[in-house]
Parts: structure tokens; sequence; C-alpha cells
């Protein structure tokens, strides 16, 4: 079952070897690394979009020592309460931290998918699991099939023009 969407028809996109296509021959390269960009230039306000590299790798030595795990742990609490196996999305999952660690606490019966606007973020995450769908994509143009979507996740703590979201 395919779990991706065409970004530009919204179409399910079918693997065939190294890329992924759809119906409308709309054709996505699979990186060696085993993520899919399926961010269109119009979806990016930058050629290089998100978190600068440095802030990555802090933030990753930053989540490592744990000091956000009593989050995760209410996500885990509440995907819990949900009967299985899910499909999982994190939206915006930066270097990947939370969504291994769902991975490593709710085991291998759901699928985990995670997505950022970031290439380096997303490339990053790779390193944690392949097996899991790491996506360079959208919130605003979420690139997965509705009927994927079973739990999505989004931690977002930030501050934006004076709007917290």
């Amino acid at each position: 079952m395919s779990i991706l969407a065409c970004p530009k028809c919204h179409e399910p996109l079918e693997i065939e070897g190294k890329t992924c296509k759809c119906i409308n021959n709309h054709c996505y390269d699979i990186a060696r690394q085993g993520y899919m960009n399926l961010l269109l230039n119009p979806d990016k306000a930058s050629n290089n979009p998100g978190d600068s590299k440095e802030s990555l790798i802090a933030r990753k030595a930053y989540l490592d020592k744990g000091y956000y795990d009593p989050i995760l742990f209410e996500v885990v609490n509440e995907i819990k309460k949900k009967e299985g196996p899910l499909n999982i999305l994190d939206l915006g999952c930066g270097e990947g931290y939370y969504t291994y660690r769902m991975k490593q606490i709710l085991g291998d019966e759901n699928t985990y998918c995670g997505l950022d606007i970031s290439k380096l973020a997303v490339r990053m995450a790779t390193q944690y699991d392949k097996s899991i769908h790491w996506i360079v994509g959208n919130s605003k143009n979420i690139p997965v099939l509705r009927s994927f979507y079973g739990c999505y996740y989004r931690n977002v703590h930030c501050s934006e023009s004076g709007r917290t979201c």
C-alpha cells in the first residue's frame, strides 16, 4: 500500500526502483540516504528552508540528553490509547528524534512517517532508522495520502510575530 501522495496532483505514488511515480508521470527520486524529497519550489520560501546545520546539531545533542522526554512520554501515552496498528505522521519532525523514539517505545506494528521542510534535518533523521518513511515536504501541502492518517503529531514550541503556536 502506498502512503505517499504526489505533491502536484495528490495521486498515490508508487515506488519503481529508486524513484516514485504517480499515474500522471510526476516522478521523484529516492535519495541514497533513503528519504524522499517531495518539496515543490512554490512550497518553500528560500533555497534551504528550515533550521541551520548548527541549530540541528545543537538540538539533537540537547534532545539526546532526555530533557524533552516528558513531552515524548505524554504523546506516547495518548497514542497508546488508540487501537493499533496505527499510521503515525510526525509533522515537522526535524532531525527525527521524536519519530525515532516513538518507534522505539511503541514498536514495529505501526507505520511511521516523519516530514520536515529541511532537507538537512531529514537527512540527519535517516541516520536513526531507515524503515521510517522520511520525507522532505511542507506541512501546508502534505505529500501523504489522506487514508494514511491514523494519528499525527506536531511538536511545536515557537513564537512568531507575537503569535504563539
